[in-house]
């Protein structure tokens, strides 16, 4: 077989280079692609004003820990918390300050939970703290870290200084479903309001806590 002339072998290592340097730039527009792709589901799964998880994360967040819980039997809580009042807010100072008021709960409920917890807006002025590895004991303690650090942040609005509080209503999961346990806690947040609201109420026993 003859030997190929130099000028053919420049021409396929010409060639070589083309196709190595296409491939590498076809694998960084896919690296591309694939980070547009994670920002677009990360955005999908964050609430717009508070940049926690939205409803559809928190909810799939609740699901995922409940499965572990069953099948680990380790303890699962949750806590679903409300602003106080929220309506005067908007009503008295306006839907920015509202807005305001959601950012600074959201920011504060963030900051009182453990690494392994996780805080999501359900929508409106409600948030769900989801609690795994958590009795009912902890799950207490935890809505009250909560409950006194929200009523101690000061909002400072324009010319006004606002005052925050919520109520938190607690639950641990059982022998049911995810469902199930965030309607008990929402029931449990209910009586709280009726029973004068800024408090902790369980949905296991009619037991509350307030901070005088």
């Amino acid at each position: 077989m003859p030997r190929p002339s130099r000028a053919t072998l420049l021409t396929l290592a010409s060639r070589y280079r083309l196709r190595v340097r296409s491939a590498r730039e076809i694998a960084a527009k896919s690296a591309q692609i694939e980070l547009a792709y994670a920002r677009v589901e990360e955005l999908s799964r964050t609430d717009d004003l508070t940049a926690l998880p939205n409803r559809r994360a928190i909810l799939e967040r609740l699901a995922l820990e409940h499965t572990r819980s069953q099948r680990t039997g380790k303890p699962l809580a949750v806590a679903l918390a409300d602003v106080d009042d929220f309506k005067r807010f908007n009503d008295t100072l306006g839907h920015d300050c509202g807005d305001a008021v959601l950012r600074a709960v959201a920011s504060t409920l963030r900051r009182t939970v453990r690494a392994i917890d996780e805080v999501g807006r359900l929508g409106g002025e409600e948030f769900l703290l989801v609690l795994p590895d958590t009795d009912l004991d902890g799950a207490r303690l935890a809505a009250e870290r909560a409950r006194a650090s929200v009523e101690a942040t000061a909002i400072d609005w324009r010319e006004h200084r606002i005052r925050v509080t919520i109520t938190v209503g607690v639950c641990v999961s059982e022998d049911e479903t995810p469902e199930s346990t965030l309607r008990k806690a929402d029931q449990a947040m209910y009586r709280g309001k009726h029973n004068g609201k800024n408090r902790v109420e369980t949905a296991s026993r009619a037991q509350s806590t307030r901070t005088a």
